[in-house]
């Protein structure tokens, strides 16, 4: 699910005609998305030095194009100060169960529209929309002021009201195309050897492998390690390429170690219980992902709400990524409180780039261990690895990050699908698997303006699930599959080719029926109201 500020993205070729995911290039908001891809077996790396192990020279990686950044003004109410009186649960109008045909469908337009609870100005905002949201019409009335007002259902489930003047008709206009600005990308900077920072971990060498007395290939080496020899890991540091190298002893012998030759030791992920429970039960059921824009324009309150009408177990809250840093801490504050009250599960989700890996694995456990004033703390943490997915850097953010957290902190980790020609090119599902306790294969299928075919959608779900099963090489590992509600093609992520309600039916029992432990869509503001229709329908919990 590519989310950058949200959403990453860009839309990636693929040799398919049926091709699989789009780096999520939606702009709703602010954010990005994410994108997949296709085939190429990955090309062998040559040991250095009568195969002995070093870290390869750097390669260029390419750059991914993104879409620009629409920033959304902020119109929900500020989070109350540590110590005020909380503000009593709000009491939302859930939609009848049996709603009538709706008299028209409107989008959300220009000028900031909100879904209030009443006909009025100064009724409580439910939400602020994403430009083009869809919102199909119950019933009209005019206030006293001469307004007219649309009665609403929002997110599939809340009856509210927003004034007409605010509303638009038909499918949203094509976007405008953006001009090319040539030129060839810059060579990357040289790094800075990073700090030396502390790790305690137990390793074992993959391969023959230098011990170095410095963590740089141009030390002395002080002795040549056999594979399968353990060592204990004291301490990490990034050199000028930046590569990743523990401080290990070996024998009562203490020197250095190219991280792309160790394995650190940890239980196995997906197996991994608390209070009898999968550690992964908290991302079992339906999901939805949630951007950073949209939570600031709504009533956390209202979300809750939604969530719990939609039958959701978890959402996936977008609360950081490595440009920006963790700037969720607000959205954190507001959304837990009442969805922990409600025992809905909140996962972190943070687009880690891994250009820089102290910073990601700064940014991922600030993340991890940050507790609102009440207490409450996310229930687990989603690395959104879609940029750099070089295997070395994949292994040793992904091991250190799991030595920083421990064993008993929920990891889920976000992927390009197995198959497509990203996956394969870059496949990464096994290396996370040794640290991460599920993974999540943005399958995102509708990356063409057409229609698709029940048994076409279905196959690729099937495919997203069964190819990281045989990647790890474990029919139980979990994986929770996340599909798309937003159109590739459209000027704000939401037009005439989402997917269709039939479409999503068909993804959420594909996913199902394939093994996966859960599912969530990407994501709340694009969603359209036959989508959230078929989320709605789908009975599936943790158990």
């Amino acid at each position: 699910m590519g989310l950058r500020s949200t959403r990453h993205s860009t839309i990636a070729a693929r040799p398919l005609g049926f091709a699989f995911g789009v780096l999520l290039a939606v702009v709703v908001g602010g954010f990005l998305i994410f994108n997949p891809g296709g085939p190429a077996p990955p090309v062998p790396i040559t040991p250095l030095s009568v195969f002995v192990w070093d870290p390869p020279t750097a390669t260029v990686m390419p750059t991914i194009t993104r879409w620009p950044v629409v920033v959304r003004p902020a119109l929900a109410p500020a989070a109350s100060a540590p110590g005020a009186t909380p503000t009593p649960l709000m009491v939302v109008t859930p939609a009848p169960t049996r709603t009538p045909t709706p008299l028209m469908v409107v989008r959300a337009g220009h000028g900031g529209p909100v879904v209030r609870r009443q006909p009025n100005e100064h009724s409580l905002a439910l939400s602020g929309l994403y430009l083009d949201t869809y919102l199909p019409v119950y019933a009209q009335q005019v206030d006293a002021q001469g307004v007219r007002w649309y009665q609403v259902r929002l997110w599939g489930t809340l009856t509210g009201w927003i004034r007409a003047d605010q509303t638009e008709t038909g499918d949203p206009p094509p976007p405008t195309p953006s001009l090319a600005t040539g030129g060839s990308p810059a060579a990357p900077a040289q790094a800075t050897p990073s700090q030396v920072y502390p790790l305690i971990a137990q390793g074992m060498t993959t391969d023959a492998v230098n011990l170095r007395s410095g963590p740089n290939v141009a030390t002395d080496s002080l002795k040549v390690l056999d594979p399968n020899t353990p060592l204990q890991v004291r301490a990490w540091q990034t050199d000028n390429q930046p590569t990743v190298w523990y401080q290990s002893v070996v024998n009562g012998q203490t020197g250095w170690v190219w991280a792309g030759a160790v394995s650190l030791i940890t239980p196995r992920p997906g197996q991994v219980r608390l209070a009898g429970q999968p550690i992964w039960s908290s991302v079992a059921g339906k999901g939805m992902w949630l951007p950073s824009p949209l939570l600031a324009m709504a009533d956390p309150d209202a979300v809750v709400a939604a969530a719990n009408a939609l039958g959701l177990t978890h959402i996936y809250l977008e609360v950081g990524d490595s440009r920006r840093g963790f700037y969720g801490k607000n959205g954190i504050d507001r959304l837990l409180p009442a969805a922990h009250r409600a025992n809905l599960k909140v996962i972190g989700w943070v687009l880690t780039s891994l250009s820089d890996l102290p910073n990601d694995v700064a940014l991922s456990t600030s993340i991890a261990s940050y507790r609102t004033p009440g207490g409450d703390r996310l229930d687990g943490l989603a690395p959104d690895i879609e940029e750099n997915m070089d295997a070395t850097d994949v292994a040793a953010f992904s091991q250190i990050l799991r030595a920083k957290l421990g064993t008993s902190y929920l990891i889920v980790g976000v992927i390009y699908p197995v198959g497509t020609w990203t996956g394969q090119r870059h496949p990464v599902a096994a290396t996370l698997s040794h640290s991460f306790n599920a993974l999540a294969p943005m399958a995102y299928w509708h990356d063409t303006s057409r229609p698709y075919t029940a048994a076409a959608v279905a196959s690729f779900i099937r495919h997203s699930v069964a190819d990281i099963h045989n990647a790890v090489g474990d029919s139980t590992y979990p994986v929770a599959v996340i599909g798309q509600t937003y159109d590739a093609f459209s000027r704000d992520g939401t037009g005439p080719n989402n997917p269709t309600g039939s479409e999503i039916t068909t993804m959420l029992q594909a996913a199902r029926q394939a093994g996966a432990i859960g599912v969530s869509l990407f994501q709340w503001g694009t969603t359209t109201p036959a989508e959230w229709n078929a989320l709605k329908a789908l009975e599936w919990g943790r158990s």
